[in-house]
């Protein structure tokens, strides 16, 4: 792990950076810490995470986001199994064709990546591990999973919650 947690204030949720590796392995890394790789419900907080990880200690960073098609080929989903409200897909994807390879794993382009129509923050599916095929097609080798971690309901709230169903039983008896 690289960084993290960092909690984002507006949904409290806690996000961590990964080391690079496949998707596949940060999605279990991500698993291991509570949570699944990221899961991008709007512009908002599409920005958050790149602003946040994509320049993450002054390094560029392509960036592994939770949304696949592993389940059916060319339906993509969310890793967390949230709705899917907002995509973010640079222009001409998602192409699922890296030279005759399927391409079922999604990532952000990093803030540095403006070779060949690519657009920084913009999405990109790929193969799980990019980085043998990455040397010949001068693809930054490096990708790195955003973990989110959805915060367990706190122990305060579901004491109120049953002090408050509790008093509206005495209060009917």
């Amino acid at each position: 792990m690289i960084g993290g947690p960092i909690v984002k204030p507006q949904n409290g949720r806690s996000y961590y950076l990964l080391a690079s590796a496949p998707w596949t392995a940060s999605q279990a890394a991500a698993v291991t810490l509570g949570g699944n790789l990221v899961t991008i419900n709007d512009q908002t907080e599409q920005d958050w995470v790149f602003e946040t990880f994509g320049l993450f200690d002054g390094v560029n960073r392509n960036l592994w986001i939770g949304f696949n098609d592993l389940a059916t080929e060319g339906v993509f989903q969310w890793v967390s199994g949230e709705a899917v409200t907002f995509t973010n897909w640079n222009a001409g994807e998602p192409s699922n064709n890296l030279q005759g390879m399927p391409e079922t794993f999604t990532h952000m382009w990093a803030p540095n990546e403006t070779l060949f129509g690519r657009v920084p923050g913009r999405w990109n599916d790929i193969i799980d591990d990019p980085s043998p095929f990455a040397q010949t097609v001068q693809l930054r080798a490096e990708f790195f999973g955003v973990v989110e971690v959805v915060p367990a309901p706190s122990t305060l709230c579901a004491t109120a919650l049953y002090a408050a169903v509790h008093v509206r039983r005495r209060r009917r008896a």
